[in-house]
Parts: structure tokens; sequence; C-alpha cells
């Protein structure tokens, strides 16, 4: 397996985060794109994940930054698959 996404995953993902970036309320994002898969409160703000892949070890997954009740940033996350189902077992517990 490749330890990177290949050029048309990439390009799709970019393309994806452009699109989501235009929307301008929650419902938009919502009605677009559906619910995201979960939402991690913080301070003054939420951040809603939308999962892509798994790839080379790493989970890909698209954020937004909410703040205020509304979309404020959009960008491509990854993390180490590794700690990302550690935190889905001790979340479990």
């Amino acid at each position: 397996m490749s330890r990177q996404p290949n050029p048309i995953l990439i390009w799709w993902w970019q393309h994806r985060i452009r699109r989501m970036k235009r929307c301008r309320t929650l419902d938009e994002l919502r009605q677009r794109y559906g619910d995201p898969d979960h939402i991690i409160p913080a301070k003054d703000m939420e951040f809603w994940h939308y999962p892509l892949r798994a790839v080379g070890g790493f989970l890909y997954s698209i954020h937004v930054a909410v703040i205020d009740g509304r979309p404020d940033q959009t960008y491509l996350h990854m993390e180490p698959q590794d700690d990302v189902e550690g935190k889905l077992r001790e979340s479990a517990r």
C-alpha cells in the first residue's frame, strides 16, 4: 500500500474542500454534505469532522471550524491512524 494518497484523491479532496468553503451556513453545509461523522467542542468553537479515508497509516478528513454558529474555516486534516484508533477505544470506555 502506498504511503501517500494518489494525485487523483488529492485533487478530489481539494475540490471537495473548495465546494465546502462556499457554504455560508451550517444548514447549507448539512444539506449538501450531510451531518458530520462527529463534532468536537472547543472553547469558543467546535470542529466538524468529515472523514475521507485511511491511506498509508494516516486517516485523512475534512475539518470545518464552526465559530458563532457559522462555518469559519475548512481544511484537510491528517493524523496517524493508530492515534485515532486509540482515541476511539478510550471514548468507548
